[in-house]
């Protein structure tokens, strides 16, 4: 005779605590690790990120942070290209919306680099600063700066052959970096305007204009 089961069926997604399915709040633990990890890298850098340190200020055991990133450095390395994934793309609709206006493509990739980064210096110091400094980071940066870098190649001159057109968007990507860095960390005094003024003199230095 068939012995009636005792198991509990599975508890689905979409029961709801204080409102909430579980997929809701699994979400909003997640959020809360990234703001506050990026609360961190702010004030104190990316070497302070924990599980520990994460766990103890959010309130959440490492068990919650383990249910959203694989680890520490995997965390990092995931913030990190969710911030050049957005400079990428700002980057290429900024060239766009200046092609399709007619406007200043040195220009408009310049605003579209620093404005991006400036609007969270948290995010800034991520992308510009840690790579230099946490080794988590250290074996992405090539990548995203090739990423970028191939942005400025398709816009400069054919004058230039391939590996020289490769050779000059490198260096402006280096170019950008170092500026900006030291503007954030205070190196460099200046505004914001003469900043872009000085990147948009570099790209049509190299043959980036006007459409």
């Amino acid at each position: 005779m068939t012995q009636p089961t005792t198991s509990n069926p599975p508890v689905p997604l979409t029961r709801r605590r204080n409102g909430k399915t579980a997929a809701e709040r699994q979400s909003e633990r997640r959020q809360l690790l990234i703001d506050t990890t990026f609360e961190i890298i702010d004030n104190e850098g990316a070497t302070a990120v924990t599980v520990r340190e994460l766990s103890r200020r959010t309130g959440l055991t490492a068990r919650y942070f383990y249910e959203s990133f694989a680890g520490r450095d995997e965390m990092l390395r995931e913030l990190f290209d969710a911030v050049a994934d957005d400079m990428v793309d700002r980057c290429v609709a900024a060239i766009a919306a200046a092609k399709s206006d007619g406007g200043d493509i040195a220009e408009a990739l310049a605003r579209s680099f620093i404005d991006g980064l400036i609007q969270d210096r948290s995010k800034a110091r991520l992308f510009l600063y840690e790579p230099l400094v946490e080794t988590a980071l250290s074996g992405g940066v090539p990548a995203r700066a090739s990423r970028i870098a191939r942005i400025i190649h398709n816009e400069l001159p054919d004058t230039l052959d391939r590996t020289e057109r490769a050779l000059v968007a490198l260096d402006l990507v280096g170019t950008l970096a170092t500026v900006l860095s030291s503007w954030l960390t205070g190196a460099v005094r200046a505004t914001r305007e003469q900043i872009i003024a000085h990147c948009v003199r570099r790209f049509h230095e190299s043959g980036i204009g006007t459409v």
